[in-house]
Parts: structure tokens; C-alpha cells; sequence
């Protein structure tokens, strides 16, 4: 009896010890949030931002991102080379991606089904160069659109033997095959006479998806790749929806890069921003009527192969990451930067077989970072300042907002209004010396090495604040904000 009292005795005390524990506990989880340092006081023109957690939209697709390269390359065995351990590295770093290789040059180059020799000509694709384009695709565990000659050689058992040949050795990481490029431009490219229909290519597109099944059955197009013409699109999809299993049309903002009129403003001016929502609808609408998913695979800021001191600029970056996200919250499944070589608009230079990160494959990092989850309604209020922005939602209900600067000279301090409280603030910024620079980018948080190794460092974070949310965002600039809930 005396041991049972004693134990009575004790039990409220105990039970006032561990909840003075637990008090202690939870003093100190609030006394670290409280020691966050405050967000910078306000600096810069006010702009509002509001955005609607509560209904979220389209989801991100995990491989939104893309590079597409000419057909061509591959025949160059120092490309798509798995020795090119920098190349590697740089495409690993985006994370999980769409690898499209076709363009232009998939209706110049010729399959031969047999090894490389000497004898070879520069403009047939062998066995040898599939196979060390394999090894490549293999590294970096991408799925790849494959392009099959349709223009320059029209050959239904050349196109199967071919397709066959490539779903075998790239093992699984087909995301599909292409019939041709940009079949809306033949007639202007030499390929096909004046009066070339979308019911003509339509018939050679059934020819070669025909003679592709019946040797490698199962086997998945996507299509119909067209430049510009959204009319053959539609008309496309209402015939082959049931055949491929994504639309995919190509999108350049302006061109040619001859073209003396373009410049940086053509890439940034709104009415650029209008042309990008304009395009995406038109899209998302087609793609809706089709019950297809879409995507770009080949775009880029001005066609020709770009233009130097516009398309390599960090204007050029911030306009590549408006594009990506105006396509997200269009529907789209994702988009194909396309590139190669040193040409002006290439997201990864290569100069004498040394690649290296330029402009626009930071603001792909820069998406990667911040498209998370869901795309939320967001409305901006910005005056007569060029400022955008966008959000997402993780899983886990963090809010992701990329804000993007594209005045020169212009600060500017943005309010976020969430409708929800935050625990803290996670910012990360991409900044160069202006928007004309070709070099100089820094992404916060990242550090890109010549190998193309990336070394990461925490980001800071700052308390939320009980007045909300204003984030200084200096001229020419873009800032990713994590809202933490």
C-alpha cells in the first residue's frame, strides 16, 4: 500500500515534469523560427503578386524538360559520346528530361542498317553511330524522340528496319518516333511540289507507321512534328490521335537571325509574352479536342540557329524561362530546347569538343528548381513594370513562385499574397551584370564547374513575418521564393 501511494503520489508530478519538457521542447522549435533573420526591408518599385493555393491546375511532368539536336550530329562520333563526361554531367544536372534527336537534319541524313567505314558517307547514319548514341541515352536515362528520314528519303522498309534497329538498342528509353520535320515546309525545302497537302503527308505519315508496326509491333509515334501550322495540326490530330501518344509542334518567338529588326526587346516585350499565351491556348485547345497530351519539341528564341548577342543573352534566359512556364499553365507535357554546336541559342556550347553551360541552361535549372507539383493561379499587378511571374504547389504544400525582372535598371519589391500562413521563406536568385551579358550568370545556391560537376550550399531563409510577404527582386533578375507552410 505504501509503495501504491507513493507512485500516486508521484504521478502528477511526473505528469507536470514531462509537460514542462515538452514546453521546453516546443519554446525552442519556436525560438529557432524566431531567430530567422527578418526579409530585407522593402526597395523598389511595389508590385503585387496573388496567388490561389486553393486551385491548383495542370501538373508539371517530371521530364518537362527537353534538349532536341539535329540528326546530323550523330554521325559525329566526339558528340553523343559517352567519353564527353562533361556533356553527361551538364544533362544530368536538369534531372529527368526528353532527349530528341531529329530536326532538320533527320531528312538529310540516310540509314544504312550496316557498321561505319571509312567508305562511309558523312550523311548516312550506321549501326556504329546508333549504337554509341545508345551507350549515350543509356548514361544519362533519358527517353528519346527519334526521328525517321521522311522528307529526303521517303522509304517505308528503310524507316522500319531503322526504327527497329533503334527500339532494340536503346532498350526501353524510346519515348518515341517521328516521321519526318516540319512536313508543313516541304514544299518550300525542296522536298515535296507546291500544293503539298496535310492530306498528303497524312498518307506517308500512315505509310511509315504501318511499316513500322509490322516489323517492331507496339511501337509508339509521336507527331506530326509540323513547324508553324496549327491547321495541319488539328486536322492531324483528328486522324491519328488513336496512333501517337503525344502532339508535338515546334515554336521559335522570331526570326530569321539574319533578321536586322530583332533584338533583345523582340524576346522581351510583352507583346512576346502575349505571343507565347497566345500559342499555348491554341495548343491546349487542339490537344483537348484530340484527348492527345502535347508538347514542343523543338523550339528555341529566334530560328536560323539563333542570333548572337540577343538569343545567348541572359535576357534570352529569362525570356526561355517565361516560355516554359506559359507552356506549363497552358497544359503542355514539355518542351525541347533545341541546340548543338556554339550556335548562339544552344542551352550547352561545344567548342572543339569542350561543352559548357550557356544562358539559357540556367534558366532551365532555374524552372527544374521551381516548377514543383501543380501550377497555381497566379495574378500579377505590375503596372508599367515588365515583371511576371508564376507558382506551383508540392505535395507537400510548399508554394513555389518564380518571379522574373525583365526591366534594365528597375528594382522592384513584390507582395506575395498567398491567402495562407508560412513558416519561412527560402529565396534563390539568378543574376547577371545585365540583361545583355553572355557570361556571368549566377544561379544562388549553385555553383557550375568546367567539368560540369555542380556543387550545392544551403540557401538562406528568412521568417515569414506577420505583414506577409515582400521580396525585393533587383533589375534584370529573377527570383525563385519556397514558401514554406
Amino acid at each position: 500500500m505504501d509503495d501504491m501511494f507513493t507512485l500516486n503520489f508521484l504521478r502528477p508530478q511526473m505528469i507536470l515534469i514531462v509537460f514542462g519538457i515538452l514546453l521546453l521542447f516546443s519554446c525552442k522549435k519556436t525560438n529557432s523560427q524566431q531567430n530567422l533573420q527578418p526579409l530585407p526591408p522593402a526597395h523598389g518599385v511595389p508590385i503585387n503578386v496573388t496567388i490561389d493555393p486553393e486551385h491548383p491546375s495542370f501538373t508539371i511532368a517530371s521530364d518537362y524538360l527537353g534538349l532536341s539536336f539535329e540528326m546530323t550530329a550523330i554521325t559525329d562520333s566526339n558528340y553523343f559520346n559517352t567519353d564527353q563526361t562533361t556533356f553527361v554531367r551538364l544533362i544530368k544536372n536538369l534531372g529527368t528530361g526528353i532527349f530528341r534527336i531529329g530536326a532538320n537534319g533527320v531528312d538529310k541524313t540516310f540509314w544504312t542498317g550496316k557498321s561505319r567505314q571509312t567508305s562511309t558517307p558523312e550523311d548516312s547514319v550506321t549501326t556504329t553511330d546508333i549504337d554509341r548514341f545508345s551507350r549515350f541515352i543509356q548514361t544519362i536515362q533519358w527517353k528519346t524522340i527519334f526521328g525517321l528520314n521522311l522528307g529526303g528519303n521517303f522509304n517505308t522498309s528503310t524507316a522500319a528496319d531503322e526504327a527497329g534497329y533503334v527500339s532494340k538498342d536503346l532498350s526501353g528509353l524510346i519515348q518515341s518516333f517521328e516521321a519526318g520535320n516540319e512536313a508543313d515546309l516541304y514544299p518550300g525545302n525542296g522536298y515535296r511540289n507546291a500544293g503539298y497537302s496535310e492530306t498528303d503527308f497524312d498518307s506517308e505519315w500512315q505509310q511509315y507507321y504501318n511499316a513500322v508496326e509490322s516489323i517492331t509491333p507496339n511501337t509508339v509515334f509521336s507527331g506530326p512534328a509540323f513547324a508553324y501550322n496549327q491547321t495541319w495540326l488539328y486536322e492531324f490530330s483528328k486522324q491519328e490521335s488513336n496512333h501517337i501518344n503525344q502532339l508535338t509542334i515546334h515554336y521559335y518567338q522570331a526570326g530569321p537571325g539574319t533578321d536586322p529588326s530583332i533584338n533583345l526587346n523582340t524576346l522581351l516585350a510583352p507583346a512576346a509574352d502575349s505571343a507565347m499565351d497566345k500559342f499555348g491556348n491554341e495548343l491546349y485547345a487542339i490537344a483537348l479536342g484530340a484527348q492527345t497530351p502535347y508538347r514542343v519539341a523543338e523550339c528555341n528564341s529566334i530560328y536560323g540557329g539563333g542570333k548572337t548577342n540577343v538569343s545567348n543573352t541572359f535576357g534570352a534566359s529569362l525570356w526561355a524561362i517565361d516560355f516554359m512556364w506559359k507552356l506549363a499553365y497552358s497544359g503542355c507535357s514539355g518542351v525541347n530546347f533545341h541546340g548543338g554546336g556554339n550556335g548562339p541559342y544552344s542551352p550547352i556550347g561545344d567548342s572543339a569538343g569542350i561543352f559548357f553551360a550557356k544562358p539559357e541552361y540556367y534558366s532551365m535549372l532555374f524552372f527544374k528548381n521551381g516548377a514543383q507539383g501543380m501550377v497555381l493561379p497566379c495574378n500579377v499587378n505590375a503596372g508599367a513594370e515588365n515583371v511576371t511571374a508564376y507558382a506551383s504547389k508540392a505535395a507537400d504544400g510548399t508554394i513555389y513562385v518564380s518571379v522574373l525582372n525583365k526591366e534594365q535598371q528597375t528594382d522592384v519589391a513584390v507582395t506575395l499574397q498567398t491567402g495562407t500562413s508560412a513558416r519561412s521563406v527560402t529565396l534563390s536568385s539568378l543574376t547577371a551584370s545585365n540583361l545583355n551579358a553572355t557570361s556571368g550568370l549566377i544561379l544562388q545556391g549553385y555553383i557550375l564547374n568546367p567539368d560540369g560537376s555542380m556543387i550545392t550550399s544551403s540557401l538562406q531563409s528568412y521568417a515569414a513575418g506577420d505583414s506577409g510577404i515582400i521580396i525585393n527582386v533587383p533589375a534584370a533578375s529573377a527570383m525563385l521564393v519556397i514558401i514554406h507552410p
